[in-house]
């Protein structure tokens, strides 16, 4: 194939493709072959006639012992070299602009899939335990002691179902940066004993003894939800993995900047091997009880997530015997 051919097969190629900065980047390219067809010619023509080097012949005014050629050919190649990376510059930005549009069409199904989810998955749920609440109250009539016995425990697994579809719908959403914060005062202390309030049932039935060391009163400036989900994690992971007639210390403490809360307990502990799976997704941690308590692997990786968005800090400290997770945020 000739020179002529193969340059006006390219051009048709890429101009068919509306790439007109290619084309140029490729007509380029063409001139640079025929220069050196063009070079090596005149470097057989007579062998007093030197070359000087392609750049050079453009930027060096005395172009001793050539003709225009050689010049015009090296401006053609600069200039192609120049079009050739003006050319990948706009198809990158094509690129990340048809990324970005495939982001977001990704973070809208997301967001489908969510809603869809909270309600297919979540409604049915609380629908059961309404149910349940009736009977276990004896508004339907009344009921055996083996009867309520069999609601009880139907009750308590429908609790740990709606927590953990909770939990893996609030997941996405903190992996889809769905949750905003909304920071306000609030006491403190009165949430946590509001807290250690609602877990008063599983904590008589384990007869565990828990106690609260805290000022009368802490104001902070934090999201409350966030909060409280964050402590809760950690207040139901110390009560289930607390041997019958443990004990669990919940400690407020107020310092310059920040507050800390620390939960305490002495029950099963997590080995020095299995801390660094602490607070990841979908880790859980074998012990003695891990069998018998249930749970989603997610509640630490939730409660560091929110910790975070509050600019706050999570973390867990070994002891013998026991547990210390610690919560810092700021005041």
């Amino acid at each position: 194939m000739r020179l002529k051919q193969f340059a006006r097969y390219i051009w048709h190629d890429i101009t068919a493709q509306k790439d007109y900065i290619g084309s140029y980047a490729i007509a380029g390219a063409v001139l640079l072959v025929a220069f050196f067809i063009n070079l090596d010619h005149n470097a057989h023509k007579n062998s007093g006639e030197y070359w000087i080097s392609p750049l050079e012949s453009v930027f060096n005014t005395s172009f001793k012992n050539t003709d225009m050629t050689g010049a015009i050919m090296s401006f053609g190649i600069l200039i192609a070299l120049f079009l050739f990376v003006i050319s990948v510059v706009i198809k990158r930005n094509k690129l990340d602009k048809i990324h970005t549009s495939n982001q977001l069409k990704l973070q809208e199904a997301r967001d489908d899939l969510l809603a869809l989810a909270s309600h297919q998955l979540r409604t049915p749920a609380t629908g059961v335990k309404q149910y349940l609440g009736i009977i276990r109250e004896g508004m339907a009539g009344s009921i055996s002691t083996k009867q309520r016995n069999l609601i009880d425990r139907a009750y308590f697994y429908n609790e740990r179902q709606l927590r953990i579809i909770n939990d893996f719908l609030y997941m996405a959403k903190l992996d889809a940066e769905r949750i905003i914060v909304h920071p306000r005062d609030f006491d403190l202390v009165d949430l946590v004993k509001e807290l250690v309030r609602i877990y008063e049932q599983n904590i008589l039935a384990k007869e565990l003894k828990v106690e609260i060391s805290a000022p009368d009163d802490l104001i902070i400036n934090a999201d409350k939800q966030c909060v409280r989900m964050s402590i809760e994690n950690l207040l139901s992971n110390a009560v289930k993995y607390t041997n019958f007639k443990g004990h669990v210390k919940i400690e407020v403490e107020k310092h310059t900047t920040t507050v800390s809360i620390r939960i305490i307990d002495n029950g099963v502990g997590i080995r020095k091997k299995d801390s660094s799976k602490l607070f990841k997704k979908f880790s859980r941690i074998d012990n003695p009880l891990s069998s018998i308590e249930g749970g989603s692997g997610i509640g630490l990786y939730i409660a560091r997530k929110l910790v975070e968005l509050n600019h706050g800090s999570i973390r867990h400290k070994s002891i013998s015997g026991g547990s210390i997770f610690i919560i810092e945020l700021p005041l």
